[in-house]
């Protein structure tokens, strides 16, 4: 049974949220490198205090808590990506307003820290950038801590049921 957040998660949660989608509703506004940086420490602070809450009531994170926080935050940084901008590597060009695939695409390249070098963070940036990466590390690995735990529940679950006796 999974527990509920309490109220304070919820408000830190919805917090960075807001902050985040503040970007989207005042396309005018420009984040400094320092409004970005503090909006991701919000919503990373929300979402480890959730998981931490979360770990401390049951043995078992919620997997789908999670993939939530996961798709939360790569889909938040690519929406700061596009308002920051990004650097072609290649030609050295800055791209001030990408569109919203070419800032998910980096934004995903980031987390999961594949990063094929096409492209790259503003110089102003890079310290979010790397941030991002660092929350990928957390919560990739706390997705597959979460995975691990199921299947050796499931498992253990099959191997206590008594086994069918033979049809006589």
């Amino acid at each position: 049974m999974m527990k509920t957040l309490s109220p304070t998660s919820w408000l830190n949660a919805a917090l960075a949220v807001a902050a985040s989608l503040l970007l989207v509703v005042f396309p005018d506004y420009a984040p400094t490198p320092g409004h970005l940086f503090g909006i991701q420490l919000l919503l990373f602070l929300a979402l480890l205090g959730a998981c931490l809450k979360s770990v401390k009531n049951s043995p078992a994170i919620p997997p789908a808590l999670i993939v939530l926080s996961v798709l939360a935050a790569i889909l938040l940084h690519a929406l700061h990506y596009m308002k920051v901008g990004l650097q072609v590597t290649r030609t050295g060009e800055v791209v001030t307003s990408p569109p919203f695939g070419e800032a998910l695409y980096f934004s995903v390249m980031t987390f999961a820290t594949l990063g094929y070098g096409d492209l790259a963070p503003r110089e102003e940036h890079r310290l979010a950038a790397a941030f991002q990466a660092l929350f990928g590390y957390l919560f990739l690995g706390l997705l597959a801590a979460a995975l691990a735990v199921i299947i050796i529940r499931a498992a253990s679950a099959t191997a206590r049921t008594p086994a069918d006796g033979p049809d006589e």
